[in-house]
């Protein structure tokens, strides 16, 4: 591309080029087979028999709760068809996600005849676990029909990816990569922009995403920051505004100013969030979005977290309900864009800028299919990027992040924040914005779940979180230990770092405290008891637990329940290299590799608070401090789970990304979401002492960077003509003037 996007694109080149491919699988035949059920024998294991019919094979899913039952058909010697349960209380997945493998990988695996085909980039889990499922009735349709359930080897079978080799050029006016929440808010947004400079013509534009599905990690969150949208002002606050902005900015500016006096983010865009972060809220609802409350939490003076309804903090067990319905959203967003020319390409990362280094421009961006192996060079006038930061990037981590920040953490969420785009910025020459700060810690779990114990459903209850049947297991009961209030919590330098009863807080009380402390320890702290300490968990039971992990356990313990399992579950944790044992605190500080004088002087130190009834360090209850005297002593490694990263690329208020001056924008790209959270946020705590920032941000930062790049090209380049007619090769437009009759 050498000024502009140019030429006319029709809707030919847009059916040949795969326009729809946004909101279902990508078909068999793109994928080296034909229609699966049709077709089956034309790949099928002609060396194995099986007794034709249907069979139910299951697996255990998410997190160990549920099995996934999964109905296989098969002939003699080929797989017919697969099904997956519709029914939420029939297996334990995430129901949008399951769906991505129900449309992507299932038609992959009925075409190849095998299950070796990759699994769902966002859905390795549910991938796992579908094939995992498939792989138990083929092996009881072999038994049946007369042969050995090792023959189930037949479809293990490598797949070829079908378009290796292959590349496609792509000339479009903006391109969006990444599409989380803010990304299918920027596909929108773009779309809408664009059509009212071009009089409602159709448009030049496409969006890509590494995953499988829409929505990215943003879509399994539940709340997001606005301010004052105008709809909640009239329903929920009887037409008050919620929060003066201007006292809230100053609140902000407060949390975000170092000892010197020097702004630790950007004012300017933290100022432009806040004044068009309403404005977004109230276009979600005209577009048909739909929210139920506004929650104060955190320590800013009204309520600017707003819940899509249903929220499970109000209405009890709809979390997953509420999932399905943000995925719904989004999906029309997306058709709505499609429809009127817009291209969507799923499985499909990013991972070079085309860049103009004598201009200071992006070009476009080199990109790859991870299903079907096609290379795309897509020239673009401008590139708005989301892709979730780099979270799980372990190098990336390694290298950007300050100590004791500095390597691979367990995460939650979908795997796809891989950093391509990120480097790729970095690499051309872009800024950072405190992207060495503590990535967003917000869960806490055990290096592994323990299996030892039994997992115990109760179908006359519901978790209030999830939705599905209530679970416990005694397997939670180390991770309880480290969630306890009467604890002592020491960190990597053997030293306290907090009220141990405040691990589990959510958004602090005020802007100089940060919430879950335990993010200083960098990826792990110890909790510590002695034989007293646990005999009482034994006889009375993790009562001192005042919120329990959602994510990272598999249903919790029964609060007032005697755990008299206590000392067997933790002798499975010191086999499994999750917990330590000794009968001095020396020598179990030498087993964990912490300094033995200096946990000595923690613990002594502590004992102190203890007998005198003040914890004159952290300030925790006087019930809940119970000294450690006795032996033995145990320590339980607890990990801090992070959601996503912090820092980022620098943007300014239009968020255009900088160089490393912070100033100088490069023209043609945008960056939002996590992938430059960090102008907004104080590198030296966790996350945020606000609610739901980085939803906030990537909702509105999509929007705002989507309208500001339309813009930019039509004002650089003039925006693309697309015709909206399917002409067969080589034949003109009809003449306008020419009668229809």
């Amino acid at each position: 591309m050498d000024n502009k996007p140019k030429g006319v694109i029709n809707r030919r080149d847009a059916l040949k080029l795969g326009a729809v491919t946004a909101l279902g699988a990508v078909g068999a035949a793109a994928l080296g087979g034909c229609a699966a059920k049709d077709q089956a024998d034309a790949s099928s294991n002609s060396e194995i028999t099986m007794a034709p019919g249907a069979y139910v094979g299951k697996a255990l899913g998410h997190k160990g709760l549920f099995e996934l039952p999964v109905t296989v058909t098969v002939s003699e010697n080929a797989i017919l068809d697969i099904e997956i349960p519709e029914n939420r209380f029939e297996h334990g997945e995430t129901t949008p996600i399951l769906h991505s493998v129900r449309d992507n990988m299932i038609p992959r695996i009925l075409a190849s005849q095998s299950l070796d085909v990759d699994s769902i980039t966002g859905a390795t889990s549910s991938s796992m676990t579908v094939k995992n499922a498939v792989e138990d009735a083929l092996k009881q349709a072999l038994v049946a029909g007369g042969s050995d359930e090792k023959d189930v080897s037949a479809f293990h079978k490598s797949v070829d990816k079908p378009e290796e080799g292959t590349t496609e050029e792509v000339d479009v006016d903006v391109l969006i990569v990444g599409l989380s929440i803010g990304g299918c808010f920027a596909l929108k947004a773009a779309t809408e922009k664009m059509q009212e400079l071009n009089g409602n013509k159709r448009v030049s534009l496409m969006a890509i995403d590494r995953a499988g599905k829409i929505g990215g990690r943003s879509c399994l969150t539940h709340m997001v920051q606005s301010v004052n949208p105008q709809w909640p002002v009239d329903h929920l606050n009887n037409g008050e505004r919620f929060i003066d902005p201007d006292d809230y900015y100053n609140l902000w500016m407060e949390w975000i100013t170092g000892e010197d006096g020097t702004p630790l983010a950007d004012p300017e865009v933290i100022r432009m969030f806040i004044d068009n972060s309403g404005d977004t809220l109230d276009w979600q609802i005209g577009n048909g979005w739909r929210i139920s409350s506004a929650d104060p939490e955190g320590c800013q003076d009204g309520p600017v977290s707003f819940h899509t309804n249903p929220a499970p903090m109000h209405d009890p067990g709809t979390f997953e309900d509420r999932r399905v319905i943000v995925d719904g959203y989004l999906k029309n967003f997306v058709a709505g864009a499609v429809a009127q020319g817009a291209r969507v390409e799923l499985e499909t990362e990013g991972y070079e800028f085309i860049y103009d280094e004598a201009t200071s421009t992006v070009k476009g961006v080199k990109a790859r299919n991870t299903a079907t192996g096609k290379q795309y060079v897509i020239n673009a006038g401008a590139v708005v990027m989301g892709t979730g930061g780099f979270g799980a990037n372990g190098e990336m981590l390694t290298n950007l992040l300050s100590e004791p920040y500095n390597r691979p953490y367990p995460f939650l969420g979908v795997g796809t924040d891989t950093g391509l785009m990120v480097q790729a910025a970095i690499d051309i020459g872009a800024g950072t914005r405190n992207i060495g700060m503590s990535p967003i810690v917000m869960h806490i779990g055990l290096p592994h779940f323990l299996t030892k114990y039994p997992i115990n459903v109760n179908k006359e209850a519901l978790n209030n979180f999830t939705g599905r049947y209530e679970t416990w297991t005694i397997n939670d009961a180390p991770l309880g230990l480290g969630l306890s209030g009467n604890q002592l919590a020491i960190g990597p330098d053997g030293k306290r770092f907090a009220n141990e009863n405040t691990l589990m807080q959510l958004f602090s009380t005020g802007v100089h405290v940060s919430s879950w402390p335990s993010f200083k320890c960098g990826h792990y702290f110890y909790s510590i008891w002695s034989k007293k300490m646990l005999d009482e968990v034994a006889e009375q039971g993790l009562n001192k637990v005042s919120r329990w992990e959602v994510y990272q356990c598999q249903g919790g313990v029964p609060r007032e329940m005697p755990v008299p399992e206590i000392f067997e579950c933790l002798d499975a944790c010191i086999d499994e290299g999750m917990a330590w044992k000794s009968d001095t605190i020396e020598d179990l500080a030498s087993q964990i590799g912490l300094d033995p004088s200096t946990v000595r002087s923690t613990v002594d130190a502590y004992n102190g608070f203890c007998n005198d009834g003040s914890d004159e360090e952290y300030g925790k209850e006087a019930e809940l401090l119970d000294p450690l005297v006795e032996g033995p002593f145990y320590a339980i490694k607890l990990n801090n789970v992070i959601f996503a990263t912090c820092g980022g690329l620098t943007v300014d208020s239009e968020i255009r990304v900088c160089k490393t001056d912070d100033k100088t924008p490069i023209n043609g790209l945008y960056a939002f979401g996590c992938d430059s959270l960090g102008n907004l946020l104080n590198p030296n705590q966790n996350y945020t002492v606000f609610p739901a920032i980085a939803a906030g941000w990537n909702q509105t930062g999509g929007r705002m960077a989507a309208l500001n790049a339309v813009d930019y090209v039509s004002n650089a380049y003039g925006l693309s003509e697309v015709s909206f007619q399917s002409l067969p090769e080589g034949m003109e437009l009809s003449d306008p003037d020419k009668p229809i009759w």
